[in-house]
């Protein structure tokens, strides 16, 4: 939908566009506005760094530390790195569907790599602890007006992790075209945005 001047709120983890979140400050998100889910598309792989410089598949590491007597150390940090890479191949599975269904379906909708993230003020608490995970990761707050392109859909939608492929692509339907009833639960709205954005102030929150 078409909004102009509509208040918006953005949570932001500090991890890229800290020169341009000002307030006051307008910015065009627009096709060149890159989110981090491009760099985890791009760069996603499932090789690690060895000490003397090369890069080996994180299976083929496994299989090497299998034939051996390991510490429960060594297995913890094992184990953390392979649920890290799960984690990336699972989103990597999720946005690939959803931007091929979009392309494909819903051409009008803005894409996920190349939108701003935006929530109501119904959605603060929720996503403050979704997207901190937990007050682990610490975000800022913003007050914004947007006038352009807004899409509102809710995480509620998005594909499952548990799902193979070709199921996310069904499932991701449900996020582009998402039916929204009184029953759903409104903290969890999620709204993708294309247009000209200004920052309006920062919250402490």
């Amino acid at each position: 939908m078409q909004v102009t001047d509509k208040e918006m709120y953005h949570f932001h983890n500090n991890s890229a566009y800290n020169d341009i979140l000002v307030p006051n400050n307008e910015i065009i998100v627009d096709n060149s506005f890159n989110t981090f889910y491009v760099d985890i598309l791009k760069t996603y792989t499932t090789a690690v760094n060895l000490k003397n410089g090369d890069k080996l598949s994180f299976d083929r590491l496994i299989d090497n530390y299998l034939e051996r007597d390991v510490s429960k150390e060594t297995l913890i940090k094992l184990l953390k790195e392979a649920a890290r890479i799960i984690e990336d191949i699972n989103i990597c599975k999720r946005e690939l569907a959803l931007e091929r269904v979009r392309e494909t379906r819903y051409p009008d909708l803005p894409s996920r790599s190349h939108s701003i993230w935006l929530c109501d003020e119904f959605g603060l608490d929720f996503w403050k602890d979704a997207l901190s995970g937990g007050n682990k990761i610490k975000l800022n707050l913003y007050k914004v007006s947007v006038t352009g392109n807004l899409f509102k859909s809710s995480d509620a939608f998005l594909p499952k992790n548990t799902s193979d492929y070709g199921t996310n692509l069904i499932e991701a339907c449900e996020y582009w075209n998402p039916q929204l009833t009184a029953e759903d639960d409104r903290e969890r709205i999620e709204y993708l945005f294309q247009g000209k954005l200004k920052i309006l102030e920062k919250l402490d929150y």
